[in-house]
């Protein structure tokens, strides 16, 4: 988070009004990663080792972003949601349902983030987009990541 305002103090005035940087909520990453059919990984319901870096694919380390573009991006084509690093999300870890009001979107909360996606030494089953991990702020930070969305600030989230 902290990365994400630097980064919008460095591009203030170059975002479109009402929208800036931050991490992903855990819907919104979820959403990316899934589509709307509620895919088990990002290119649909069957895994593919050629498809992400998990344990599968024999990698046992990160690799640039986009190593499996397009065939193994997500409906949005986003790319990596599965395999790779551990990906934080702005969200804290609570019980689904998600309700964006209750609480879990506090970014003074000392409480782990949730993290999605798997990590180069996961299997396919903790590598599918459904997965949810919440022991982000450990150690192992070879394993964790983030990406940044360009989007509405989270209290505007949180009042839909």
């Amino acid at each position: 988070m902290d990365y994400c305002m630097w980064l919008n103090n460095l591009l203030k005035g170059k975002l479109p009004q009402g929208l800036f940087l931050r991490l992903p909520t855990e819907a919104e990453w979820e959403k990316a990663a899934r589509g709307t059919d509620g895919r088990e990984w990002p290119w649909g319901n069957e895994f593919d080792k050629s498809k992400c870096n998990s344990e599968e694919s024999g990698k046992f380390g990160p690799t640039p972003v986009g190593l499996y573009s397009p065939q193994g991006d997500s409906i949005y084509g986003a790319a990596d949601m599965a395999g790779n690093i551990w990906e934080w999300c702005h969200t804290l870890h609570k019980s689904y349902p998600y309700k964006a009001n209750d609480g879990r979107e506090d970014e003074h909360s000392f409480a782990p983030p949730v993290l999605r996606g798997g990590t180069f030494f996961n299997s396919a089953r903790l590598a599918r987009c459904a997965f949810r991990h919440w022991d982000g702020l450990t150690s192992r930070g070879i394993n964790y990541g983030f990406r940044v969305v360009v989007a509405p600030p989270i209290p505007e989230i949180i009042k839909l």
